[in-house]
């Protein structure tokens, strides 16, 4: 949006340019100083939006004043049918009406986003013209007016069921992303449960390992020791047998 009001000031130089030679000049210089203060308004206030941290709490005001600054613009090129109106010159007056359709077609792409903003724009750029000609007692510029009335009402149906489509799509977007991180935040408190019964079948099996092994090793020791005193072979029983009972309460 910002890269197009830049382009913007090219628009209205050339619109201008046209309108010499048949509107007054002092016509021409009053409706660029009024275009222009709209459009550096514009300007400026884009790159505020995009230099500015800016928190979700404010999103409604700054909605607001893009909807102030696309009727703003608009207006401004509407006024041009006001102020540099060639009243007698019909071929200037398509080149003016040209000019509108090309602004307000930009105008209309560019804010596809905020449907505000899109009926902000072409009420200003078009209600002036489409009055102008209206009011005309010429059935000429009677028929251009309910052309550009049908040409405005399409292009702003068309664009508010290409903004909701829009909308739609970025909020599906947004929906992907958060099941997508809820996924990811699921696999992560998965594989921290399987880490942690990893853990504790690891220490489970050195638990086990500990009696079964020592219980080995007593039996190893009674075979060899058969021949011992039995005072000697009852202490090895005894703490076989407390090893034995020891793996069985793990067990269980």
């Amino acid at each position: 949006v910002v890269a197009v009001s830049l382009v913007s000031p090219l628009g209205l130089g050339c619109a201008a340019y046209a309108m010499l030679g048949v509107v007054p000049r002092e016509r021409v210089i009053l409706w660029l100083i009024i275009a222009g203060l709209a459009h550096a308004t514009a300007i400026a206030l884009g790159l505020i939006y995009l230099r500015r941290p800016r928190s979700p709490a404010e999103n409604g005001r700054w909605i607001h004043l893009f909807t102030v600054r696309a009727l703003l613009t608009g207006a401004s090129w509407g006024a041009s049918t006001v102020i540099m109106w060639p009243t007698d010159r019909f071929e200037y007056q398509a080149v003016l009406v040209m000019f509108l359709v090309g602004f307000s077609t930009i105008s209309t792409l560019t804010n596809s986003a905020l449907r505000r903003c899109v009926v902000a724009s072409a009420l200003g750029t078009w209600v002036p013209a489409i009055w102008r000609m209206a009011t005309s007692s010429d059935p000429l510029h009677q028929t251009i007016a309910i052309m550009l009335l049908t040409f405005t009402v399409i292009i702003l149906a068309s664009m508010l069921r290409f903004s909701r489509q829009l909308l739609e799509a970025t909020r599906w977007r947004f929906e992907n992303a958060e099941l997508a991180e809820n996924l990811q935040i699921e696999q992560s408190r998965v594989d921290a449960a399987n880490r942690s019964k990893s853990r504790f079948l690891a220490a489970a099996s050195h638990d086990l390992r500990q009696p079964v092994h020592a219980l080995g090793f007593f039996l190893q020791t009674l075979r060899l020791t058969a021949e011992r005193p039995q005072p000697e072979r009852a202490k090895l029983i005894e703490v076989a047998d407390r090893k034995s009972t020891r793996l069985n309460s793990s067990h269980q």
